[in-house]
């Protein structure tokens, strides 16, 4: 999973917690109607729903890859949850923002390359 290196936030996944649920509960249901259901049977559904291959599946569900927009959308109403329910957003511990504030005085905003923030630039400051 990549972030940006000057992010404030990263994303944790969760939909492996979700993922392991639901494969739980279907392979049992399965186990009492004699039916064999496998990880990989799992992974092949969810990806026929999602558009996405079961490889890709595999990854998002061990952590080593973050799904797109659509395909958190589309995993989540696979695993009948909110897509909000899938992932967290945590503040990165150390983040330092270092960027310039505005240069009006006592203005707290952080500045543009012309060294106003965005409300003064447009009163006209920079001119």
């Amino acid at each position: 999973m990549s972030n940006a290196k000057n992010s404030r936030y990263r994303v944790i996944s969760n939909a492996n917690d979700f993922m392991s649920q639901v494969y739980k509960s279907e392979k049992e249901l399965r186990a009492i109607n004699g039916q064999k259901y496998t990880l990989n049977d799992f992974c092949e559904e969810v990806a026929e729903y999602c558009g996405i291959s079961p490889s890709t599946v595999s990854q998002i569900r061990i952590r080593n890859l973050q799904p797109s927009f659509i395909v958190s959308i589309k995993l989540a109403e696979f695993l009948e949850v909110d897509v909000s329910e899938l992932f967290e957003i945590v503040e990165v511990d150390g983040y330092k923002n270092n960027r310039e504030k505005c240069i009006i005085d006592g203005c707290e905003r952080i500045a543009t390359t012309k060294g106003y923030c965005m409300k003064h630039l447009h009163k006209g400051y920079a001119e």
